[in-house]
């Protein structure tokens, strides 16, 4: 895994921490939003490769990108796409434990952190 990577008509990404297994792909505008999140980001991003191989779920890639509000301007957002390898069922699985971690995950973490992770950060499993 390199540290820079790029993707077309996006901008450069950059790679934050560490993936066992998947390629990383952070978003410039992504990467804006996440300053000062970045640990909480990492934690996210294990957690998900985590609850992926105790589900014998192979992750290709995690991508964070912008999240866009279509009924007002707030753009502080963001979504982390994890791109699988698997069946509806096995991306439905993956999703509802990675989401029901996060929740735990939330409530111990401080005030601040606790409502960047609820108020702006999305969780889709998409198949690649």
């Amino acid at each position: 895994m390199t540290d820079k990577l790029a993707k077309p008509n996006q901008g450069s990404v950059e790679y934050h921490g560490k993936c066992a297994s998947a390629s990383l792909e952070i978003v410039d505008e992504a990467k804006k939003r996440l300053a000062g999140h970045e640990i909480l980001a990492r934690r996210l991003y294990e957690l998900i490769e985590k609850q992926a191989s105790a589900r014998k779920i192979a992750v290709r890639k995690i991508v964070v990108l912008p999240a866009w509000s279509h009924e007002y301007e707030e753009r502080t957002g963001i979504v982390i796409d994890a791109e699988i390898e698997g069946s509806t069922d096995q991306r439905f699985s993956l999703w509802d434990t990675v989401c029901e971690q996060i929740y735990k995950l939330q409530k111990s973490l401080p005030k601040k952190e606790s409502r960047f992770l609820s108020e702006d950060i999305s969780f889709v499993v998409s198949r690649g």
